[in-house]
């Protein structure tokens, strides 16, 4: 202790980059101080060696290569799982491994010591930190993102432009976690970092747009990313008519997180082009547009899609950050309302050509409207006139006369509009005969008469009918007579389900009977 104080105090510990072998000793001095940093251990300690490391980083002309990944592996050890053995002359080969593995499996809501020691040092010294933090990114992302997709074998020349192995998209990967980890703590480091993450936006390969997509699209959900780098902003915002489908299905999930977490002009920029995206040609922006508005909550749908007077709504995209041909042409009115068209357009999903985008757009819509079913049940008619149409959208479906189709609106109606185990059965009911047997706890369950038992059982069909009448009562006369429709088909799947049964019996040889608890049935033959 008297040691690392006076270390502090006096300062001699710059004089390690005076000495021979200084660069080795100074990895040594983060690799000890990073490694010794327990949460148990006390915080004095902790903050003066981090007031060494910073001293001399302050100190130093130029920090090692090795160091600056010592301090950044550090940001990683939040990760759930541990980082795979890397490639040599890599962040973490270069790095020292000795760090206590357990911390790497903590969680970021108790970070550990090591963390908190970078993170400081990166506070404290902003300007060489952002200069060395730049170095690394520039050897990682810019030389995957120079190399180009050709053809394999040949001389070295064409070999260079393969385009990044599956080693070097590893070490991008890690750098770009790196970078999520650096926005949320100290983003002014990553200063002369995010023009790079710009340059791999604009990257031939494929995989490497994707991953900046994803990365700038998790950073822009803390701060205000589009006022620190508008440039960037602007071209990620771009990426939503990218070439290619998976960089523009990334690019809408980001899009619709962005929509959900926050409420300013970052977030209502989004909404014309996922609207768009709704009706992207290819299947796999539309199935991940639909899966993305899914994890919606029902206050962002309520309160930015559907409400009149808000921003979502209110947005014109004759000024939209991307131009398109569907945003800015048309009258005024063309050009506004687009929180509401999200909603229409992701109605229009239910008729859509593929079945994993119908399905998904099915389900999204049934469960809006069971999110609202509380308020519309208690007349709200705000709610009513916002998602009350759902349940028509949804069994506006049946008239298609397709099995797929059909087979779809059966899962969603009985599943999600209608369950039919609705409603749920309490825990602490479903718990009550254990408790009456004594198997769990110590509780006096008692078990219930046949009346209690009927005037539960009536008590449930009473809720169960007031939800269908709920429904009945939003629908359309096209959509009343599809559900009142729907019922009538069990006639003929039990005409089917009677052929299955006699064709059962008549290929089976041998049956088990009541008195022969053990007796097996036979294999049945292929029809």
């Amino acid at each position: 202790m008297y040691l690392l104080d006076s270390l502090s105090t006096v300062k001699s510990v710059v004089l390690i980059s005076d000495i021979p072998d200084g660069d080795e000793i100074t990895k040594e001095l983060f690799t000890t101080f990073f490694d010794i940093a327990k949460p148990e251990g006390p915080k004095n300690v902790e903050f003066q060696m981090t007031d060494i490391l910073c001293q001399l980083i302050e100190e130093c002309h130029s920090l090692p290569p090795e160091v600056v990944d010592v301090i950044c592996i550090q940001f990683l050890r939040t990760q759930a799982e541990p980082e795979k053995p890397a490639k040599k002359g890599t962040l973490s080969a270069r790095a020292d491994t000795r760090f206590d593995d357990r911390q790497k499996r903590l969680t970021n809501r108790v970070l550990p010591p090591a963390y908190a020691m970078a993170k400081q040092i990166c506070l404290s010294c902003v300007d060489k930190m952002a200069r060395y933090i730049c170095r690394y990114f520039s050897e990682v992302i810019v030389d995957a993102a120079a190399r180009r997709p050709g053809t394999p074998g040949g001389d070295d020349d064409v070999r260079g432009h393969e385009g990044p192995s599956s080693e070097d998209l590893g070490e991008v990967k890690k750098a770009h976690t790196l970078a999520r980890e650096l926005w949320k703590s100290c983003p002014a480091v990553l200063q002369n970092v995010i023009p790079l993450l710009e340059h791999e936006l604009l990257a031939d390969n494929g995989e490497l747009r994707k991953l900046s997509c994803e990365t700038i699209g998790e950073m822009a959900l803390e701060g205000n990313f589009a006022q620190s780098a508008p440039a960037t902003w602007k071209a990620w915002a771009s990426r939503a008519n990218d070439k290619s489908p998976t960089v523009r299905a990334s690019w809408v999930k980001a899009a619709v997180n962005i929509l959900k977490t926050r409420n300013d002009p970052m977030a209502v920029q989004m909404v014309d082009l996922i609207a768009i995206k709704l009706n992207d040609l290819d299947e796999i922006v539309r199935h991940a547009a639909c899966c993305a508005l899914k994890s919606l909550d029902y206050d962002s749908i309520t309160s930015k899609l559907a409400a009149d007077e808000s921003p979502f709504n209110l947005y014109d995209s004759t000024t939209s950050i991307v131009a398109t041909s569907s945003n800015r042409k048309g009258s005024v009115g063309d050009t506004t309302g687009w929180g509401k068209k999200i909603l229409h357009t992701l109605a229009e999903r239910v008729r859509d050509k593929k079945i994993n985008v119908r399905l998904e757009g099915m389900r999204c819509l049934a469960r809006m409207w069971d999110m609202a079913y509380k308020d519309i049940a208690s007349g709200n008619e705000v709610i009513s006139v916002q998602l009350g149409w759902i349940p028509s959208k949804v069994l506006d479906t049946f008239y298609i006369n397709d099995p797929e189709v059909n087979m779809l609106l059966d899962h969603v109606l009985h599943e999600i509009l209608l369950p039919v185990n609705y409603p749920p059965i309490p825990v602490e009911k479903a718990t009550e005969p254990d408790k009456a047997n004594g198997t769990k706890g110590k509780g006096k369950g008692k078990e219930l008469t046949n009346q209690e038992r009927e005037k539960e059982i009536l008590e449930d069909d009473k809720i169960r009918v007031k939800r269908l009448l709920v429904l009945v009562k939003g629908l359309d006369a096209k959509a009343k007579k599809a559900l009142f429709a729907v019922p009538l088909r069990q006639i003929s799947y039990a005409k089917v389900m009677e052929v299955f049964l006699k064709a059962c019996e008549d290929n089976n040889v041998s049956y088990p009977l009541a008195s022969q608890p053990h007796a097996s049935w036979t294999t049945l033959p292929i029809f």
